[in-house]
């Protein structure tokens, strides 16, 4: 099966070191910036890590930003501004303070990927056979992760 691969925006050496570390302990590949106006480089990401104080960024705006861009991607804010209320409202579906610690990042790493693939496999079994064909071209500009898990429900849903 396929890595997935995290967006992270992030300017501090010793944050983007944490989180690489973290994440390919987890099996993920790292797509990483430092700056909010490469915010394309998301593109085929699983999974998205923000931080709010970076160049070009504007606080929770960069969550809209970010959510208008890539609507349904699960988007996790690790910041160490005290704005964890405005970036739910924003559209961020996770919020790690920085000085909340490895192992609540890390968590929230893998209840994301988690809830990804569940949601993937939700909606995969709740289509009629038809549409189930459309979903898997949908999803073909996705990972090859993604693909796996639609390939594998489709015997249990035909």
């Amino acid at each position: 099966m396929s890595q997935l691969h995290v967006f992270l925006l992030e300017d501090s050496p010793t944050d983007v070191a944490l989180v690489k570390f973290q994440a390919e302990k987890l099996g993920l590949i790292v797509v990483h910036t430092e700056n909010i106006a490469e915010i394309d480089l998301a593109e085929g990401c699983q999974l998205a890590i923000l931080d709010l104080c970076v160049v070009g960024s504007d606080g929770c705006e960069t969550v809209a930003r970010f959510r208008r861009q890539f609507p349904v991607m699960p988007l996790l804010v690790h910041s160490g501004t005290d704005a964890e209320f405005q970036c739910r409202e924003e559209g961020a579906d996770y919020f790690v303070s920085k000085g909340s610690g490895t192992a609540e990042l890390v968590s929230a790493m893998k209840t994301a990927v988690k809830e990804r693939k569940h949601k993937l496999h939700q909606r995969a079994s709740s289509l009629p056979k038809g549409q189930l064909e459309d979903l898997i071209l949908a999803e073909l500009d996705s990972t090859h992760d993604d693909l796996q898990v639609l390939a594998e429900e489709v015997p249990k849903i035909c």
